[in-house]
């Protein structure tokens, strides 16, 4: 799935909106029921709290134009389609396209912002934020 002169992943503060919507089209293209939690996405957006996860270009992946790899959200510049919506220490969602997941993506958001606890979690998914080092869970009402 990921090729072998694809450079680090990097976790990038999604502040253009055509990033924001490469984003939305996942999640739409995933059939996500994450997509129901547009007011939370849109807000994150607004007070930069949204997260992508891209790969940084090499040299190798520029001359054999990489970008158009089915790994990216389409017409992105290498943004992987997932996302983070985190405050402070604190994950209120990650998400990650069905396509990638299971290759460490959401640890990559919880190591690079630091994120110590998961805000409002589906009971479901307590062994997930448990098997990412997370085990501190804040439930607002």
């Amino acid at each position: 799935m990921f090729s072998h002169d694809y450079g680090d992943f990097a976790v990038k503060r999604i502040t253009n909106g055509m990033d924001f919507w490469h984003l939305i089209d996942a999640l739409m293209d995933d059939k996500s029921g994450f997509i129901n939690n547009r007011e939370v996405l849109v807000e994150a957006y607004r007070n930069s709290n949204l997260y992508g996860l891209v790969i940084e270009e090499t040299e190798d992946m520029f001359e054999r134009q990489a970008w158009m790899d089915p790994i990216f959200c389409p017409g992105s510049w290498y943004l992987l389609p997932c996302l983070c919506v985190a405050s402070g220490k604190t994950a209120k969602i990650i998400w990650t396209h069905s396509t990638v997941r299971r290759h460490g993506m959401a640890n990559k958001f919880i190591n690079h912002l630091n994120l110590k606890r998961a805000e409002n979690p589906l009971p479901n998914t307590l062994s997930f934020w448990q098997s990412c080092g997370i085990n501190d869970f804040v439930y607002n009402q």
